[in-house]
C-alpha cells in the first residue's frame, strides 16, 4: 500500500539519523556510523523482500508507525551523521512522512505527538544551523496545526521570529515577538520572548536596546526552576557583555555560574551541551580588547574552553565555527601568527571547503574567509595562498550583497556595513586586493569594493542611486581644489583613500573600528564636559582628546594626500557614528575645518545621486527677497507650552554679535527676526511663501526615538519632527541649523 511503500521509503532516513539527539549530551552511547551501516544493510534486505518482518518492532498501527518514524527522523538527528546524509534527502523523507501521516486514521492524541516531533525538529536544525528544514517544518505542519490560542503559539511565534531575524527580516521578526508576547503563557514564555528580543537587537548591532530585555529575563529566571530557561537568560546576557565590551562583568557572572549546579541540572535534562554554549559564550566576552581586570590565566582558560569546542561533537556545528572563529581572531589580535597558522591547519577540512567554493555563506563563513586573508597577510604566505584565499572571500562578500540586495529595503535603516563581520570582510578585501593589484588600477580596484557596497545602504536605495564607479565618483564629486576622504574601518587597521580628481591615494592607518570609536566618544564626551559647570577645567582634557583622535585619523600621511583641497568630503565613518572632523587638528596644530570647507556624505552612491539631481540656484526677487529667520527659541519652563521640547538645555549663544553675522550673510535682503519665546511652531507655519522667500531655523535638536523621523526641532510650544515639518507650506530655501537635523533612527535594512 501507499502506506507501507512510503514507510521503506524512510526506512534509510530514520536509520541513518538514529544515531543520537541533536542535543548534545542527551545520549551517552551514540551508534558509530559503522554500526548505522550495518543496520542500513538489513533495511535493503528488508527493501528487496517486503513480506518480511521489518527490522523494528512493529507498533499496534500503521499510524503508530509513521509517527514512530517521524519520532526517529526529528529527535535523532545526529550532527555527526546529518553530513552524511544531507539536509536536502531528509528534507524530501519528512515530506513524506507528513503525507503519509496525512492518509492515516488520525486522533487529537497522534497530532499532539505529531506536533511534538515537529517543534522538535524545529529546535533541532535551530541548534545545527538546518534552517531550510526548521522553516518547512513550521510552513508544512506547525503554523497550519497551531495558531492564536495554542498552547505552543508563543513558541511557533519565537521560532518564526528567529527564521526571519537570521534572513534579515527586521521587521517581520519584530512583528512575530509582538505576537509571541501577546500569546505568551507565564513567566517562562515571557522570558524566552525577551531572550529573543535582546538576540535580535544585538544582530541589528543595536546592543543598548538589548539592555532592558535581557535585564527583564534575568529577573524572571530568578522566580523559575528551569535550568533551561536559566541557560536562556545567561547566554543572551554574556552575549551583551561581549557586545558592550564588558569582560569583568562577564567573568563575574561566569563565576557565579561556575559556582552553582547549572550544569548538573541541564545535564539532567538531556541538555548538557548548553552549557559549552555558555562556555563559549563566557570567552568571546572575557576576550574583548577592553580585558582591564581579567588575568592571564582567566584569558589562558578562556581560549582552552574554545580550543575544547574544536573537538569533534563537543558542541553543535555553528557553535564550532564560532569558536573556531573567535579563537582565530585573538590570536591574530594578540600577534600569535604561529599559532594562528596551526589553528588553521587544524581545521583544514573548514579551509578546503573554503576555498574550493564548497561553503554555505552565512556570517559565520565570511568572517572566517575574513581572516583567513588576513593571516595569508600576516605570515607571508605568498602571493598563490593570498589569491586563493582572497578568490573565496571575495566570491562570499559578492553573494552576501546579492543576498542582501533581494530583501526589501528599509526606511531610513542602515546598509550592511553597519555589521561588524561584514565590515571586516571589506577590509581584508580592500587590503588584500591591494597587495595583490599594486599601483593605481588595484587602488581603484580596491574602492570600488566600498562603493559597490555602499550602494546597497538604505537611504542609496531609497534614492534609487545608480551603481557607480570609482572614475564617476572622481568626475562628480571631485574637482581642483576639492575631493573626499574615504574610510573604511577594519579590525585593527583602517584603509583611507583620499580622492581628488585626477588623482586616488591610499593610507593604511594601524587602529580599527572598535579603537576609532572609543577615540571618538571620548571626545564627544569631552565636548559635553565643557558646556557643564566644569567647563573651564574640561577644555584641557578636549584639547588631550582631540589630540589623540587627529593623530589616529589624520596623521601626516593623509593631510599630504589633502594638500590644496578647500573642500573636503568625508565619508566611511557613519557606521560608527559621527565624528567632527572640524574640530579635529592638522600639523600645524590648526583645526581641520578652519582652512577647508568639511560636508559629510552617508555613501559614495548617494553622493553622486544627490549631485546629479542638484537643481538650478533659485534667484531671489530683485532686492534681495524677504527671508525669515527663527533663532534660539526660549526653552526655560516657563516659556514651554507644547510636549516634546528640550528642558533645561543650554540656550544658544544669541546677542548682538551672532545677530550681526547672520545678517551679514542676508545682505540685501529683508530679514525679519523671531526669537525667544516667539520662535515657535507658529511662526514657522506662518512662513508660507509668499510670505517670505527663506527660512532658517537655528535651535537645538530633538530626538524620539520611538518615531519614524526621530530627529525634530525643539521649539517652547513644542517639537516639530520632519514629517510634520515637510507638510508645511514653506519657501523654496529652507536652511536647517538644528543639531542632528539629518539623523534618522538606528535601524538596518
Amino acid at each position: 500500500s501507499d502506506r507501507f511503500a512510503a514507510l521503506r521509503a524512510l526506512a534509510v532516513a530514520a536509520l541513518i539519523v538514529a544515531a543520537g539527539r541533536a542535543q548534545q549530551g542527551a545520549v551517552a552511547d551514540v551508534p558509530q556510523w559503522d554500526n548505522v551501516q550495518a543496520y542500513l544493510q538489513r533495511v535493503r534486505t528488508w527493501n528487496a523482500a517486503p513480506s518480511a518482518p521489518p527490522p523494528w518492532q512493529p507498533a499496534a498501527s500503521c499510524r503508530r508507525k509513521i509517527v514512530w518514524l517521524h519520532l526517529t527522523l526529528t529527535q535523532w538527528v545526529a550532527p555527526q551523521h546529518l553530513p552524511r546524509v544531507g539536509a536536502g534527502p531528509l528534507a524530501g523523507w519528512l515530506q513524506q512522512a507528513r503525507a503519509a501521516y496525512r492518509r492515516t486514521e488520525r486522533t487529537p492524541e497522534s497530532d499532539a505527538e505529531f506536533l511534538r516531533h515537529e517543534l522538535g525538529l524545529v529546535a533541532d536544525a535551530r541548534r545545527l544551523g538546518e534552517l531550510d528544514l526548521a522553516a518547512a517544518a513550521l510552513a508544512e505542519w506547525i503554523v497550519p496545526a497551531t495558531g492564536v490560542g495554542h498552547p505552543e503559539w508563543s513558541r511557533v511565534c519565537r521560532d518564526q521570529s528567529y527564521l526571519a531575524r537570521r534572513a534579515f527580516r527586521w521587521q517581520e521578526a519584530e512583528d512575530w515577538l509582538d505576537r509571541a508576547e501577546a500569546d505568551a503563557d507565564g513567566a517562562r514564555d515571557r522570558l524566552l520572548v525577551a531572550t529573543e528580543r535582546a538576540s535580535l537587537a544585538l544582530e541589528r548591532g543595536l546592543p543598548d536596546r538589548a539592555v532592558a530585555p535581557a535585564q527583564i529575563a534575568a529577573e524572571l529566571a530568578v522566580g523559575i526552576d528551569d535550568p533551561l530557561a536559566e541557560h536562556a537568560a545567561l547566554f543572551v546576557a554574556l552575549r551583551l557583555d561581549a557586545a558592550l565590551f564588558r569582560p569583568r562583568a562577564a567573568l563575574s557572572r561566569w563565576r557565579a555560574v561556575a559556582a552553582g549546579d547549572l550544569e548538573h541540572r541541564l545535564a539532567s535534562t538531556g541538555a548538557a551541551g548548553r552549557f559549552a554554549q555558555l562556555r563559549i559564550r563566557a570567552a568571546i566576552a572575557l576576550l574583548q580588547p577592553d580585558g582591564a581586570g581579567v588575568d592571564a590565566a582567566v584569558v589562558a582558560e578562556a581560549v582552552d574552553w574554545l580550543r575544547a569546542a574544536l573537538a569533534p561533537g563537543a558542541v553543535s556545528p555553528d557553535e564550532r565555527r564560532l569558536a573556531r572563529n573567535v579563537l582565530l581572531a585573538h590570536l591574530l589580535d594578540t600577534g600569535r601568527i604561529a599559532e594562528a597558522g596551526a589553528l588553521l591547519d587544524a581545521v583544514a577540512d573548514d579551509l578546503r571547503e573554503l576555498t574550493e567554493g564548497d561553503t554555505a555563506l552565512d556570517e559565520r563563513s565570511l568572517h572566517f574567509a575574513a581572516l583567513a586573508v588576513r593571516l595569508a597577510r600576516a605570515d607571508g604566505s605568498g602571493p598563490a595562498v593570498l589569491a586563493e584565499r582572497h578568490a573565496a572571500l571575495a566570491a562570499l562578500f559578492t553573494a552576501m550583497l546579492a543576498r542582501w540586495r533581494e530583501q526589501p529595503a528599509g526606511r531610513r535603516g542602515l546598509g550592511p556595513l553597519f555589521f561588524d563581520d561584514r565590515r571586516l570582510a571589506l577590509a581584508e578585501l580592500i587590503g588584500s586586493t591591494l597587495e595583490l593589484r599594486p599601483g593605481a588600477v588595484g587602488r581603484a580596484a580596491a574602492l570600488q569594493h566600498l562603493v559597490t557596497a555602499q550602494a546597497l545602504g538604505s537611504l542609496a536605495r531609497a534614492l534609487d542611486a545608480p551603481d557607480v564607479t570609482v572614475a564617476e565618483v572622481q568626475r562628480e564629486l571631485c574637482g581642483p581644489d576639492r575631493g573626499v576622504l574615504v574610510f573604511a574601518p577594519g579590525d585593527g587597521v583602517c584603509h583611507v583613500f583620499a580622492v581628488g580628481v585626477a588623482r586616488l591615494a591610499h593610507v593604511e592607518l594601524p587602529i580599527g573600528a572598535a579603537a576609532i570609536d572609543g577615540l571618538r566618544r571620548d571626545l564627544l564626551t569631552a565636548i559635553q564636559l565643557t558646556r557643564g559647570p566644569a567647563g573651564a577645567s574640561a577644555r584641557g582634557e578636549l584639547t588631550a582628546r582631540r589630540a589623540r583622535l587627529s593623530a589616529a585619523l589624520l596623521p601626516p600621511a593623509v593631510l599630504a594626500a589633502v594638500a590644496g583641497w578647500r573642500h573636503v568630503a568625508v565619508v566611511g565613518l557613519q557606521s560608527l557614528g559621527y565624528v567632527p572632523f572640524e574640530l579635529l587638528v592638522d600639523g600645524a596644530g590648526e583645526p581641520f575645518g578652519l582652512q577647508r570647507v568639511v560636508s559629510y556624505l552617508p555613501s559614495l552612491p548617494a553622493g553622486v545621486w544627490l549631485r546629479r539631481q542638484r537643481p538650478q540656484p533659485t534667484a531671489l526677487p530683485e532686492g534681495g527677497g524677504r527671508v525669515l529667520l527663527v533663532a534660539c527659541p526660549d526653552l526655560t519652563p516657563a516659556n514651554r507650552t507644547g510636549g516634546g521640547a528640550v528642558g533645561g538645555a543650554v540656550p544658544l549663544p544669541f546677542g548682538r554679535v551672532e545677530r550681526a553675522e547672520l545678517a551679514a550673510g542676508c545682505a540685501g535682503a529683508t530679514v525679519h527676526w523671531l526669537t525667544g519665546a516667539d520662535a515657535g511652531i507658529a511662526a514657522i507655519t506662518a512662513a508660507a511663501p509668499p510670505s517670505y522667500d527663506v527660512l532658517q531655523i537655528l535651535a537645538h535638536g530633538v530626538r524620539d526615538e520611538r518615531r519614524d523621523d526621530a530627529q525634530g526641532i525643539a521649539l517652547p510650544d513644542g517639537a516639530l519632527f520632519g514629517a510634520e515639518l515637510e507638510q508645511q507650506a514653506l519657501p523654496g530655501v529652507v536652511v536647517l541649523t538644528v543639531c542632528g537635523a539629518g539623523r534618522g533612527p538606528l535601524r538596518r535594512g
